[in-house]
């Protein structure tokens, strides 16, 4: 790797050795967790109460789905609700079905969660939505859609969310179909009493078995924006292409138009993309992109659509400075046009100015196989979650800055457990956590940075980034000296944007943070 300019290296040393400020940390008391229970999600905080998913297995029976709650001011546990029993059933036609829990959420200040159900006897997929009330208590349990016509094999899914405006529940149908058939999907709306005010179906002009959805977005007034990958015929792939091709398509009920544009770059291969709807209804798209013959992200791109399918900013992109890839590549590489591996965008923040942040790590996994004497063979897996980038991009879809924040992290068959980042952005003002090496705290050369193995000896570390690129960095605690090990991949967020994270100890036990800005 060449010699960094040196401007650069002025600038990491600035970066590295920011002066460290007090920083408002509630610690939560101990829990305990058994083995057989997984926090699987913090739903998020409702008139001072923070929701949490945990699932209880059992290798003899399905698994029970739980929420756990918690004081938001203290982070005392408050109480457990049960939300989907092993034991539960749901009665379609007589018969009683086994239901899956598909998504909880909060919807107009209560919980709500979505359960699906296959009935083999009708040959019928059907979605179930459980209704609480104030007091958390279910007290409904209303069909909401179905499938027919399918087979447990192939029988379509459901997806579940809200209008961009929060006000009218979104049940999507993704309805399967033969080799030669058209993809066919459905949607349906329902109001906050959950009455159905719309029920459509849209064919789109590929085949069904050449579909993949990865978004789908609705606005205020149910208009639908779907992201999709389109598998390519092979004849017309050439050497360093990719298989598929993206497309957004969009729907208008009111019309019952379907419209598609292609996501494209002349020259350029498109490795990640994803959308949002902005605080104007419009749909903003924006990814990574590839040279060809190479799958590592050069650069990123940007670009905005009304709903009617048109564009309305051109989609435009911007390749990677040098000063990002040296830290990644080497010269010869960066000269035949190689792109930086390992990275697909994580989160994506919209801008009070109405632009965006995307950011991104560097995350791949290792196996090494061994075979000991008597001819065994056994597998570990290496995980490695490294340094995060950092775009941000104006709303007229200019470039304005890209920034890099040093991280190595190397865990081994824990599934990189520890590793990671959490993220919040208040005020265009972007925080980063992480689990850190404390070596890497009085170290100016960030080639220098040791790499994070042992999370329980680690440092937790805080990036600010202020809406110019600005970085400081600082230490908030010592995992060490707390005998606590924090986790910042399982994180949200409380009313006013503060990181609420769990920290684990031993014997099962575990404290929950909450991280003030």
């Amino acid at each position: 790797m060449k010699q960094r300019p040196a401007a650069l290296y002025l600038f990491l040393l600035w970066f590295c050795t920011a002066p460290v400020q007090a920083q408002h940390i509630i610690y939560g008391p101990e829990n305990n967790i058994k083995n057989s229970e997984i926090l699987t999600e913090i739903v998020g905080e409702k008139n001072g109460v923070i929701y949490i998913r945990k699932v209880q297995t059992d290798i003899f029976r399905s698994d029970g789905e739980y929420i756990e709650r918690f004081d938001a001011a203290t982070l005392n546990n408050i109480g457990s609700i049960p939300v989907l029993l092993n034991d539960a059933w749901v009665e379609h036609r007589d018969k009683k079905l086994s239901p899956m829990l598909e998504n909880v959420f909060f919807f107009r200040n209560r919980l709500v969660m979505f359960l699906s159900a296959y009935d083999k006897s009708t040959k019928t997929n059907v979605a179930y939505a459980g209704l609480f009330n104030d007091f958390d208590q279910q007290y409904a349990l209303i069909e909401i859609d179905n499938i027919p016509e399918v087979n447990s094999f192939r029988s379509g899914d459901f997806r579940f969310g809200t209008t961009s405006d929060y006000n009218k529940i979104v049940v999507w149908q993704n309805i399967p179909g033969g080799r030669n058939d058209q993809a066919l999907y459905g949607v349906k709306l329902y109001d906050s009493l959950f009455n159905r005010i719309l029920s459509r179906g849209f064919l789109l002009p590929q085949k069904s078995y050449d579909v993949q959805v990865t978004d789908m977005l609705a606005d205020a007034e149910g208009n639908i924006a779907m992201l999709v990958s389109i598998a390519r015929p092979k004849k017309e792939i050439r050497g360093g292409e990719l298989p598929v091709r993206y497309h957004l398509i969009t729907y208008q009920p009111a019309l019952n138009e379907v419209k598609q544009q292609p996501i494209d770059l002349a020259g350029k291969n498109i490795s990640d993309v994803r959308i949002l709807i902005n605080q104007n209804d419009h749909i903003l798209c924006t990814g990574f992109y590839s040279n060809p013959g190479n799958s590592g992200v050069a650069g990123s791109f940007y670009g905005t659509y009304h709903f009617n399918g048109l564009p309305e900013v051109p989609l435009s992109y911007y390749g990677f400075s040098n000063d990002i890839m040296e830290q990644f590549l080497k010269e010869k590489s960066i000269t035949r046009g190689d792109g930086l591996p390992g990275f697909s965008i994580d989160r994506i923040f919209l801008k009070s100015d109405g632009g965006l942040y995307t950011v991104s790590e560097q995350y791949f996994v290792q196996e090494v196989c061994n075979r000991d004497a008597r001819g065994i063979l056994s597998c570990n897996y290496y995980y490695y979650y490294n340094s995060i980038i950092v775009n941000a991009i104006d709303a007229q879809g200019r470039f304005q800055w890209t920034r890099l924040i040093p991280k190595y992290q190397s865990s081994v068959n824990d599934n990189g457990w520890f590793s990671s980042y959490a993220i919040s952005n208040i005020n265009d003002t972007l925080r980063v956590i992480f689990n850190e090496n404390p070596k890497n705290f009085a170290e100016s050369d960030p080639e220098k940075y040791k790499t994070m193995y042992k999370a329980n000896k680690s440092v937790v570390a805080l990036v600010t980034m202020d809406p110019a690129g600005n970085m400081q960095k600082k230490s908030l605690f010592s995992n060490k000296e707390e005998h606590l090990t924090m986790r910042p991949r399982f994180y949200s967020y409380d009313n006013n944007g503060n990181l609420i994270m769990p920290a684990y100890g031993q014997g099962g036990r575990f404290r929950l943070l909450k991280i003030l800005f």
